[in-house]
């Protein structure tokens, strides 16, 4: 069920979540606060230190980034959801930086091209792989499906609003 952490609410005492509420990242040491500057420029997201880490917060979801001495496991190509209540804003930010990625795995899914805002309007998501630094260094690679809090999979869908919904006239 869901409880105070993964964003409960009144009658949702017998819910099953359809997601995972948080995750662990291991991260080089000396980069956990600098991902977490990632995550507050382009998603919004602001961070509160932990032991051996950072935690970043979003609405109801959170990723701790665990730094880590030695050399971190190469990247696997899994994924983390998340959903996001500035999708546009974030959209356009990640967007400017280059940032945008499609995954060719899942184009049947996903096929949003960097600043393509229709294509991000219609899948109602888009993807990022590279957390950068300001200067373009590559600090972490996870691929982010980043979802409006409208898409149909969202668990929050009835409940949070998106002040930058793609709008049809």
């Amino acid at each position: 069920g869901l409880g105070p952490e993964s964003g409960s609410r009144d009658g949702s005492e017998n819910s099953v979540a359809l997601g995972i509420a948080g995750a662990s990242l291991p991260c080089k040491r000396g980069t956990a606060r600098r991902i977490a500057d990632f995550y507050l420029r382009y998603l919004g997201m602001p961070s509160e230190e932990i032991e051996g880490g950072v935690r970043v917060r979003g609405t109801c979801q959170f990723l701790d980034f665990e730094e880590t001495d030695g050399d971190l496991p190469p990247y696997t190509g899994d994924h983390i959801c998340i959903y996001i209540a500035d999708f546009k804003t974030c959209f356009e930010r990640l967007s400017e930086a280059g940032l945008v990625w499609i995954n060719p795995r899942f184009t049947h899914l996903d096929a949003t091209s960097n600043g393509n805002w229709d294509e991000a309007c219609q899948y109602k998501q888009f993807r990022f792989k590279a957390i950068t630094a300001p200067d373009g260094e590559v600090l972490l690679e996870q691929e982010h499906e980043v979802r409006m809090v409208d898409h149909g999979s969202c668990p929050l869908a009835a409940h949070v609003r998106d002040p930058h919904r793609c709008l049809k006239p």
